[in-house]
């Protein structure tokens, strides 16, 4: 017999997919299980909405980044649900026919259903996308592409994964590969602080904090395993550890020597001052800092996820939970 099982909370067993709808839809949302932070939102919400065992790992594995099927659920539930009561097997957007409706439901969402809201927006993005590139939004650059505004943060993602393990998110940072002329680039930047934790994860030692922007909590490597923190709790630590290497900097009389010395003061009482901010939630700055830094751990989530599946794999940390996905 057939069960299906919420991938967010793991609790939640049923052998009726209106069950889990009525669960997935419910106002009072279940709370996220440890293991399925690894998960994107449309994997939790795919595994969710097909019996156990239907859904193999390459299946998966292609929605590992995406959040479209989530974002556009009420519309899922509607397709879903006309497919069980008309016990129909063609596909209404590609008139496709298939053995079984698991396999109709399959093509739906993993390739029929985003492909035809695609065609339907082609226009509407090509028209937001000329908006976007002539709008007068004021975007600072740094020496390496990045650029910082409200809405949009642009990092290099390579990286090569050869480490034993990362460093405990309770420790200092690794900061051997910030160089003179880097270093002088972030403390001149109006954006000194974000700019300077971009600097620190190009570094795969510093790749201990595994975050989806749109969840409250993330994992976070400490002391041989990975545990759970609210992301605010993890912004507070980021920032604190941000001021602490700012001012070692400053502080320290060899790499003193090679920062522009005219801004020396006026970088000290910037960063004060964001500081101060920031704890003190001025005008509301904390939620923002709180979601330009998930968003920058974000961007590093692929690579966070494969550092911790390789020191699984080497029995080197503990199973998330008994993490056995992808």
């Amino acid at each position: 017999m057939n069960k299906y099982k919420c991938y967010n909370c793991e609790k939640v067993c049923s052998i009726n997919v209106t069950d889990i709808i009525r669960h997935l839809t419910s106002k009072k949302k279940c709370e996220k299980a440890t293991r399925s932070i690894i998960y994107s939102n449309d994997q939790i919400f795919i595994l969710s909405l097909f019996p156990e065992g239907s859904i193999d790992e390459k299946e998966i594995e292609k929605i590992k980044n995406s959040c479209f099927l989530y974002d556009n659920k009420e519309n899922i539930f509607s397709i879903i649900n006309k497919i069980n009561v008309n016990r129909q097997k063609d596909c209404h957007l590609c008139e496709k026919k298939f053995k079984t409706r698991v396999e109709l439901k399959k093509h739906i969402l993993f390739e029929c259903f985003e492909e035809s809201n695609k065609k339907k927006n082609k226009n509407n993005s090509l028209s937001s996308t000329t908006n976007i590139e002539n709008s007068s939004i004021t975007n600072i650059h740094g020496n390496n592409g990045t650029i910082y505004n409200d809405s949009n943060i642009t990092i290099n993602n390579n990286i090569n994964i050869e480490l034993k393990c990362p460093i405990s998110f309770s420790n200092d940072w690794d900061t051997s590969h910030i160089d003179y002329k880097t270093l002088n680039n972030v403390l001149i930047s109006n954006h000194l602080m974000m700019m300077y934790l971009e600097e620190i994860l190009k570094n795969e030692n510093n790749l201990n904090v595994i975050l989806n922007n749109n969840d409250i909590e993330g994992l976070v490597f400490d002391e041989k395993e990975y545990v759970k923190m609210k992301k605010e709790e993890i912004t507070d630590k980021t920032i604190d550890k941000i001021n602490n290497d700012l001012n070692k900097f400053l502080e320290d009389d060899e790499r003193n020597e090679k920062i522009v010395k005219k801004y020396l003061d006026d970088i000290r009482e910037r960063i004060e001052k964001k500081i101060v901010d920031f704890k003190n939630d001025t005008g509301g700055v904390k939620k923002m800092v709180i979601e330009v830094i998930s968003k920058l751990y974000e961007k590093k989530r692929d690579p966070a996820i494969e550092i911790y599946k390789k020191l699984e794999s080497d029995n080197i940390v503990k199973k998330i939970d008994e993490f056995t996905g992808f």
